[in-house]
C-alpha cells in the first residue's frame, strides 16, 4: 500500500497499467482497483481522525486527509502534511513522520508545530544534534512555545533503554506497581514520560497509594497536547471512573470514545463496566439510560435502571458512614486510614460484615495473610447469601501466600526452568501447600505438556478450595484441549460465579471460543465466534488475526486489514506485531510486512519471521518485475522462479503474479520451473502449488498436483488444514464446471464424496443446491439454501440462492419474503439488492432491477 504521501503526489497513479498490476499483485487480485483506492484514503481519513471530544477539529482533520489531493493553499497543504506526519509518528515510523515534516517546512521554514514534532522526533530517536536544530528554529520562530521545555527535556533524556522499559512493564504486569513506576522513572530520568510512553506510565501510576491524582492530571496534559491520541483519552476517561467525583465525566467520554471505530470495542466495555460502579438511585438513571439507547439489549443494565428507579430502602445502618468512609480511603489506596474506618465501624455494629470483609481486604493489601484470612473467612460465615463478594479476595490470599513464599519459583520460572520450578513447587506441596501451591504447581505441569499430571494437580487444588478461580479457569484449560467441552464451559461458569479474575476468565472463554470456531468452515460462524472471543479476551492479538483472516474468507479483504490496522496501531507488543506480519504476508502486502518487521526487537526476529520477511522481498521484487513490459516480465519472473522452493510459496507466488498480468500459460510453467529447481522438495510444497494452480483456474492441474499426497497424512497440521480446503474447492469447482455443461449426475459423483466428509460445509451445500437448480429440481435447492439460511441469517450466498430456487419453483410469494428479510437483517450487503434486482427482473419491472443493481454496486466500491 502506498504511503499518504504518495497518494498525494500521484492521486491518480492508480488508473495507470503500472500500478493496476501492482495492485491486482497485492490484493491478489481480490479487491477491485477503485475499491483500493477508497481504502487508502478511508484508513487514513480513521488513523488521522483527531480526539472524539473535539468534533470540529474532527471533521477538520478528516476533510483534509479526504481532500489531500486537492488541496491548493499553503497552509492548506501544511495541515494535511501535519495530519501525516503525526500519524507516522504514532505508528513509531519516524522516517515517514519527518518526510512530511520536510515537505511542510519546505513551505513554511518557521512553522512551529512542524519545528516542535521535528525536535520531538529526533529527541525520541536519539538525534540529539538534529533535535537541538530543531529546538534552536523554534525559539527563534516561538520563543514562547510550551514545547520548548519538553523537547529539551527529551534531549536530556535520550533515546529509552529497550531493556530497562521492558523491565518496567514486567514489574507492572505482576502487579509489582510502585516498583514499575520507580522504575520507569529512572528510565525518564526523572523527567515527565514522552507521549509515547505516557499513557502506560499513568496508568502504573494511577494503581499506587495516593497516585491516581497525580495519573489523572498527567493524563489529562497528555490529553491537551495531544487531542488525536484516541489511546490516551480512552485511558483518562477509563481513569476518571475510578473516582465517584470524577465518574460522570468519564462515563459521558467513554460514550463519545465507544463511536471511534479505533477503540469502540475497549470504550464500550469500560462504559459498561463504570455503570456498574454508579449508585442504585435517580442519580444513575440518565447515564443508564443513555447506555441502553445504544444497546437496548443489555438485561443487566436494563435490571439496574429499574433498581436505580426504585431503589429498596436503606435498612437502620448504624455502621454505614464509618464503612463508606472508609471503603473512599480503601479505593485511594489510604491503607491506614481506611482501617481505621473499618475498626470504628465493627465497633459500632461487631457484625457488620461488610466492614469485616473490608478490613480483611487491608490486611491483604499490608501483606498480613494470616490476619486477612481470619476476616475474610468471618465476613463470609456473617453473610452466607453474599459471600462470593469476599471469595476473590480469599483467593487471592492463597495466590499470595503461594507467591510469596517461593521468590525462587518466580526466579526459575523467569529463567524458564520450569522442571526446577516443579520440583519446588512439589517440595512446598509435600510441605503442607494449600490450593494456590497445587494451581502453581499444575501450571507448570501443563506448560510441560504433562498434562495428566497438571489435571490431577488442579483437581487436588480444588479440593481443598472448590472456590478457588485460578484452579477452576486452569482445570477448564485441560479438560477443553481433552475435548470435554461442557465441563469445560461449567468450569468457566463457577469460576465467573465465585469472582474469578474476570481477565484469566475471559481469555479461557476465549481459547473456547477459538477451538470451536476452529472446528466449523462456515466464515460467517466463525466471524461471530471470533467476535465473541475477542469480547472475552480483547487485547489477545491472535484473536483479531483470526477474525480478520475470517474477514478475508468472506471477500471483505477491507474489514481485515482495518481489524489488524487496531493491532498494529500506536505501541503494540510484539505479538501484536508478529500477528500483523503474519497478515501482512498473507494478504499480499510486502511494504506493510517489511515495516512492521523493522519495528520488531532484534531479538523476536525468529527464524519463521525471517522467512516471512524473505517472502515479503519477493514480493517486492516480483512488483519490480510487473513494471517492465509484459515479455520481459515474464522471461525475468520465470528466471526468478529457478532458485530452490522448498516450501512451495516462491514458485506460487510468481506463479499468481503472472496470472495477474494474463499469462497462465507462463504461470503452469513456473510451477513447474520452481519444482524442478528443487531437488528431495517436500511433499508441502504441492499443497501450495496446487491452491496457485486452483486460483489460476486450472482444477485439473491442481487435482494432478495433490493426487500423490493421498490423503495428506504426511502433511504437518496446517498444512492438512490448506489440504482438506484445496480439496474441497476443487470438488466445488469440477461440480460447478459439469452443472453447467450439464452433466449434473457426473457432478454430484464428483461433490459427494468431499460432502460426506464434511457435511456441514456451507460452500458445498450451495454447490449441491446449484446442482439441483441445474437438474430443474428448484425445491430441493430451496430447502437446502433455507436450511443454511436457518443456520446462519447473514449468509447472503444462500439468500440469493433461495430467492433463485423460489422463482424457478414458480413461489413468488416466498422470494418476496426472502428479499425482504435479506434488506432489513444486511441492507448494507450488495448481494441484498443483487436479490432483489433478480425479483424484480423476473417481475418484469426492468427499471426497478437497474436501481437495485446500480445499489449493489455502489456498496461494492464502497466496500
Amino acid at each position: 500500500m502506498n504511503s499518504p504521501d504518495q497518494t498525494t503526489q500521484a492521486p491518480r497513479a492508480a488508473t495507470s497499467r503500472t500500478s493496476l498490476r501492482r495492485v491486482l499483485v497485492a490484493a491478489s487480485m481480490l479487491v477491485p482497483i477503485a475499491g483500493a483506492t477508497v481504502l487508502i484514503g478511508a484508513a487514513l481519513a480513521q488513523t488521522s481522525q483527531p480526539a472524539p471530544a473535539q468534533p470540529a477539529a474532527a471533521q477538520r482533520g478528516s476533510a483534509a486527509v479526504a481532500s489531500a489531493s486537492s488541496t491548493a493553499t499553503p497552509g492548506g497543504a501544511i495541515a494535511v502534511l501535519m495530519e501525516r506526519a503525526n500519524f507516522w509518528r504514532n505508528q513509531t515510523q519516524y522516517d515517514q513522520a519527518l518526510e512530511s515534516l520536510s515537505r511542510a517546512l519546505a513551505l513554511d521554514p518557521k512553522n512551529a508545530d512542524a519545528l516542535a514534532l521535528t525536535g520531538q522526533i529526533q529527541a525520541d530517536r536519539g538525534n540529539r544534534a538534529a533535535a537541538e536544530s530543531a529546538l534552536a528554529k523554534l525559539r527563534q520562530s516561538a520563543p514562547g512555545d510550551p514545547r520548548i521545555e519538553k523537547i529539551d527535556q527529551s534531549i536530556k533524556v535520550g533515546p529509552i533503554p529497550a531493556e530497562a522499559l521492558a523491565d518496567a512493564r514486567r514489574l507492572a504486569r505482576e502487579g509489582r506497581v510502585a516498583e514499575a513506576v520507580d522504575r520507569y522513572n529512572r528510565v525518564f530520568r526523572g523527567n515527565p514520560p514522552p507521549d509515547t510512553l505516557a499513557v502506560e506510565y499513568y496508568q502504573t501510576l494511577a494503581g499506587t497509594e495516593g497516585g491516581w491524582e497525580k495519573a489523572r492530571d498527567g493524563l489529562a496534559n497528555t490529553v491537551r497536547a495531544n487531542p488525536q491520541d484516541v489511546r490516551a483519552q480512552l485511558a483518562y476517561a477509563q481513569l476518571l471512573t475510578y473516582r465517584d467525583g470524577a465518574r460522570t465525566d468519564g462515563i459521558n467520554r467513554l460514550a463519545v470514545l465507544s463511536q471511534n471505530s479505533a477503540v469502540s470495542d475497549q470504550a464500550t466495555q469500560a462504559w459498561r463496566q463504570a455503570l456498574g460502579w454508579l449508585p442504585q438511585d435517580k442519580s444513575a438513571i440518565e447515564p443508564l439510560q443513555a447506555y441502553l439507547s445504544v444497546h437496548p439489549n443489555d438485561t443487566d443494565v436494563t435490571q439496574r435502571l429499574e433498581l436505580s428507579r426504585n431503589p429498596p430502602p436503606d435498612p437502620n445502618d448504624p455502621a454505614a458512614p464509618q464503612r463508606v468512609a472508609a471503603f473512599e480511603l480503601l479505593n485511594k489506596g489510604k491503607l491506614a486510614d481506611a482501617a481505621s474506618g473499618f475498626q470504628a465501624a465493627i465497633a459500632a455494629n461487631p457484625n457488620d460484615a461488610d466492614a469485616t470483609g473490608g478490613l480483611g481486604i487491608v490486611r491483604l493489601r499490608q501483606s498480613k495473610y494470616d490476619e486477612a484470612r481470619t476476616l475474610l473467612s468471618r465476613a463470609m460465615s456473617m453473610d452466607p447469601a453474599n459471600k462470593g463478594r469476599w471469595q476473590q479476595a480469599l483467593n487471592g490470599v492463597d495466590a499470595a501466600v503461594a507467591g510469596n513464599r517461593p521468590n525462587q519459583v518466580t526466579a526459575l520460572i523467569e529463567r524458564g526452568d520450569f522442571p526446577g520450578a516443579e520440583a519446588e513447587l512439589q517440595r512446598q506441596a509435600r510441605a503442607g501447600g494449600n490450593a494456590g501451591i497445587y494451581a502453581q504447581l499444575a501450571d507448570m505441569q501443563a506448560r510441560q505438556g504433562k498434562v495428566t499430571a497438571a489435571e490431577s494437580s488442579y483437581r487436588t487444588a480444588l479440593q481443598m478450595n472448590s472456590r478457588y478461580a485460578p484452579a477452576l479457569v486452569g482445570l477448564a484449560g485441560i479438560v477443553g484441549g481433552q475435548g470435554k467441552h461442557d465441563e469445560a464451559i461449567s468450569l468457566l461458569r463457577q469460576a465467573e460465579q465465585v469472582g474469578g479474575d474476570r481477565r484469566l476468565v475471559g481469555q479461557a472463554r476465549a481459547l473456547q471460543l477459538r477451538e470451536q470456531a476452529l472446528g466449523i468452515t462456515d466464515p460467517a460462524t466463525q466471524a461471530n465466534l471470533f467476535r465473541s472471543a475477542i469480547d472475552s479476551d480483547p487485547g489477545n492479538p491472535w484473536l483479531r488475526l483470526d477474525y480478520a483472516r475470517t474477514l478475508v474468507k468472506q471477500g471483505d479483504l477491507a474489514g481485515g486489514r482495518a481489524v489488524m490496522a487496531q493491532v498494529v496501531a500506536g505501541n503494540p507488543g510484539t505479538e501484536a506485531l508478529k500477528a500483523g506480519i503474519l497478515f501482512a504476508n498473507e494478504t499480499s502486502d510486502p511494504d506493510a510486512s517489511t515495516t512492521l518487521f523493522a519495528r520488531l526487537p532484534p531479538n523476536a526476529r525468529t527464524a519463521d519471521l525471517r522467512t516471512l520477511e524473505a517472502q515479503a522481498e519477493l514480493q517486492r521484487e516480483i512488483g519490480r518485475l510487473l513494471d517492465l513490459p509484459r515479455s520481459t516480465a515474464r522471461a525475468r519472473l520465470l528466471a526468478l522462479a529457478n532458485v530452490p522452493d522448498p516450501d512451495g510459496a516462491r514458485g506460487a507466488a510468481i506463479a499468481r503474479a503472472l496470472t495477474a498480468i494474463g499469462d497462465p500459460a507462463a504461470a503452469r510453467r513456473a510451477i513447474i520451473v520452481a519444482r524442478d529447481a528443487t531437488p528431495n522438495q517436500p511433499a508441502g510444497a504441492r499443497v501450495a502449488y496446487a491452491g496457485a494452480l486452483l486460483d489460476i483456474g486450472d482444477a485439473t492441474g491442481a487435482q494432478v498436483m495433490l493426487k500423490p499426497l493421498g490423503n495428506g497424512s504426511s502433511l504437518t497440521t496446517e498444512q492438512r488444514t490448506s489440504f482438506s480446503a484445496l480439496r474441497a474447492g476443487l470438488a466445488i469447482k469440477t461440480a460447478d464446471n459439469l452443472n453447467q455443461a450439464g452433466k449434473q449426475a457426473e457432478a454430484y459423483d464428483r461433490l459427494a464424496p468431499a460432502l460426506a466428509a464434511d457435511p456441514d460445509n456451507a460452500d458445498m451445500n450451495l454447490a449441491l443446491a446449484r446442482l439441483y437448480s441445474g437438474a430443474r429440481n428448484p425445491q430441493e435447492a430451496l430447502d437446502i439454501n433455507e436450511a443454511l439460511l436457518r443456520r446462519d441469517p447473514n449468509n447472503s450466498d444462500a439468500r440469493r440462492g433461495a430467492v433463485a430456487a423460489a422463482l424457478q419453483a414458480g413461489d413468488r410469494g416466498r422470494a418476496d419474503e426472502l428479499v425482504r428479510e435479506g434488506l432489513e437483517i444486511a441492507p448494507d450487503d450488495p448481494k441484498s439488492w443483487m436479490a432483489s434486482a433478480d425479483l424484480a427482473r423476473a417481475r418484469g419491472n426492468n427499471a426497478r432491477a437497474l436501481r437495485d443493481l446500480a445499489h449493489a454496486r455502489q456498496l461494492r466500491l464502497q466496500q
